[in-house]
Parts: structure tokens; C-alpha cells; sequence
């Protein structure tokens, strides 16, 4: 999964107080939210710890480590920030966090597989979630239709009628595209 962290953060100057001002607070010149420099002198880290385990239960966590944009596998994830200064009067102060969690779609395909009749597809991967299917057939006699059952996450089934309604005794050709995302867990 792609995980994207946002956090906003400004910067607190222990060292400027409304009492202190030797000018009136509309004349006053440098920036009351810090300069560049003052923020070169703050730092926020994410830090990341994902599991595998169920995070109801009693799951193990791995070692916090730094965070960066990037794709990790995990059933759980935890966050956190570390904040430090190089400056005892500025103080980092975390205004929101957010992490944005995108899962990529997966196609899984399947071609020239020889149906007779009926037959059941089994994702050899199942998905966590199934979005589309779509499924193309050849060889098929004049007449014929199948229909779709069972259609979920782990494949489906396929069945091919005559144009008597009977299920099919000819060898038709299926190729098979199904959208989805994430990998099931066992």
C-alpha cells in the first residue's frame, strides 16, 4: 500500500512575549511564527510500526523506524512523531496529522482456458476486494450465453449454455480480466 503523511507544523518562540516588546506590537518586524533559519533548527520525524497480527488481539510490533513515501505490506500500522529543537526556545508545535493510505489496483488475467460445460476460476492470489470482472469467449456455437456465479475476490464461476438452455457439451475458449485490489489474508 502507498502511505502519505501530511502533518502540519508551526513553530512556538519562547523568546518573544507580549510583555517584552519594546515596540508596539503593530510595529513590531520580525516574524512572531519564526524565520527560515528558525525552522532549519526544529525537526518533526514520522516514525512508523506495522504488524502482520491481528492489532485486536496481541499482534507484534516491529521496531519504530523512520518513515518515508513508500509502499509497505502490513496488516496494521501506528504512527508517531518525534519532535526536537536545536534551540531551547523553539518549540515545534503539531497543528494536524494525517496519513493517507492508498491500495493499488491488481489485475489478475487468465487466457485461452478450455471450459466445457462448466468451470470454476480460482484467483491463484485472491484479492481483498474484487471491482470488476470481464471475460471474453471463443469458440462458441451459435446460440450459446453463459452466466456468471460466484463472483468474488478469490475467482468465479462459468457457465455455458446451448441455445436450448442445457449446459453446453463444446469446448469453448475463456480469457478473463478481473480489477481489484490488496492480497487477501490467510
Amino acid at each position: 500500500m502507498r502511505i502519505t503523511p501530511r502533518v502540519v507544523v508551526e513553530l512556538h518562540r519562547d523568546d518573544v512575549s507580549w510583555e517584552e516588546l519594546s515596540l508596539p506590537w503593530n510595529e513590531w518586524t520580525a516574524p512572531w511564527d519564526g524565520t527560515a533559519e528558525d525552522y532549519d533548527r526544529i525537526n518533526v520525524q514520522i516514525q512508523v510500526s506495522t504488524t502482520d497480527d491481528d492489532p485486536a488481539g496481541s499482534p507484534v510490533w516491529t521496531d519504530w523506524r523512520t518513515f518515508v513515501v513508500s509502499d509497505i505490506t502490513a496488516r496494521a500500522w501506528r504512527f508517531r512523531l518525534k519532535l526536537s529543537s536545536e534551540d531551547s526556545s523553539l518549540t515545534p508545535v503539531v497543528r494536524s496529522i494525517s496519513v493517507a493510505i492508498d491500495m493499488p489496483d491488481r489485475w489478475i488475467s487468465g487466457a485461452d482456458i478450455d471450459v466445457t460445460g462448466s468451470a470454476t476460476i480460482a484467483f491463484a492470489s485472491p484479492l481483498h476486494s474484487l471491482k470488476a470482472l470481464q471475460v471474453a469467449l471463443s469458440n462458441l456455437e451459435s446460440g450459446d450465453r453463459y452466466e456468471i456465479t460466484g463472483k468474488g475476490p478469490g475467482g468465479f464461476t462459468i457457465t455455458i449454455y446451448d441455445s436450448a438452455g442445457a449446459v453446453s457439451t463444446h469446448t469453448a475458449q475463456l480469457d478473463y480480466q478481473a480489477l481489484g485490489y490488496g492480497v487477501e489474508a490467510a
